[in-house]
């Protein structure tokens, strides 16, 4: 329609704003307004600021840990693509668009869509019917799946069991759309910071 290139960033933040977009509106639709939930009823349950102060630390020790396994998993296989190849793909640095894509997509929407969609939605729909431990596990696994990076998805599976504990340790998902938020900002800084 319009004779405009964009960037691999810009491509893959308009690209993730409009399938997370889909998702949240099929989320709302089916389990908000047809079953006349509420937001609490969700998981949007208000939390103390020291709770969010929380995941500073906890994004730190999620990162490490995801790094070792990343590491572990590149020993075994040459297709672990880097957070600079999942960013920019073949480009080699971030303009300040870019930059403002990735963040509005990785830190701002993909945490909150899919905190509500995997553990609010379907966590606590297995969670009633399976048990905990199983919901922690099949959330995490759907997590690392709808990823479609299969080399990255023994980490992205740990970091959905985080994710699923902190809703379960807090009894709510703004501490998980948090760290999610904390732990994509933080690759995205990096990338950003390295490529300049």
């Amino acid at each position: 329609w319009v004779d405009v290139e964009l960037s691999t960033s810009a491509q893959l933040g308009l690209f993730s704003i409009v399938i997370y977009g889909s998702f949240a509106l099929c989320g709302w639709f089916f389990a908000l307004r047809r079953r006349n939930a509420s937001k609490e009823d969700v998981g949007l349950v208000k939390v103390r600021g020291w709770t969010l102060l929380m995941m500073f630390p906890l994004t730190f020790a999620v990162i490490m840990i995801n790094a070792v396994i990343v590491v572990t998993v590149s020993a075994f296989s040459s297709d672990v693509p880097t957070a600079r190849e999942q960013l920019l793909g073949q480009e080699t640095s971030v303009a300040i668009p870019d930059l403002l894509w990735l963040i509005l997509a990785g830190a701002v929407i993909a945490p909150v869509v899919g905190g509500v969609l995997f553990r609010g939605l379907l966590y606590r729909y297995l969670r009633k019917r399976r048990g905990r431990g199983v919901a922690i596990i099949l959330t995490a696994a759907l997590f690392a799946i709808a990823h479609l990076v299969p080399p990255l998805m023994p980490s992205l599976f740990v970091f959905g069991l985080f994710l699923a504990w902190v809703v379960e340790r807090y009894g709510s998902l703004y501490p998980a759309m948090a760290l999610h938020s904390l732990n994509n900002l933080t690759s995205i800084l990096v990338v950003y910071s390295v490529t300049r």
